[in-house]
């Protein structure tokens, strides 16, 4: 999360974009796919895959923070980024604790939210990926 707004350190994904821009770009063809399969294949025999595949799509919908986060790529704060000052400053001091004040209902209206939902966002499609990962190696065992 620290290096959110930093270019991406991979030379095919893009030298001048941020990683993020490059996640949500990632997130949003992954999402595209899972719902073109939803459309056109019958999970009759897997319908754990399509719930899988359900979620990911609800849980990237609902909690879509892009706006906010891409927003702030080039908004200027001081002598700064909004960025740079957000993920320099603030999301890294742990003294903050960030995560347990917002699932305490601590932060309404904190400029953290959105970074928080995306990190709580993050974790949780790494999870449904995995669990997909893992759906894919038992069906290869099986045939």
């Amino acid at each position: 999360m620290r290096d959110l707004y930093k270019s991406s350190p991979y030379l095919t994904d893009g030298i001048l974009e941020p990683s993020i821009v490059l996640f949500y770009n990632a997130e949003e063809q992954l999402r595209s796919h899972m719902m073109t399969m939803i459309n056109n294949i019958d999970f009759k025999y897997h319908p754990e895959i399509a719930s899988l595949y359900m979620k990911f799509i609800n849980d990237s919908i609902a909690y879509d923070t892009r706006g906010t986060i891409k927003g702030n790529i080039n908004v200027l704060f001081g002598n700064g980024k909004m960025s740079e000052k957000i993920m320099k400053d603030i999301a890294a001091d742990s003294t903050y604790k960030w995560v347990e004040r917002f699932d305490k209902g601590e932060l309404e209206s904190n400029m953290m939210v959105p970074y928080i939902i995306l990190y709580k966002l993050i974790l949780s499609e790494r999870e449904m990926i995995i669990e997909y990962q893992r759906m894919a190696d038992k069906l290869k065992i099986i045939s």
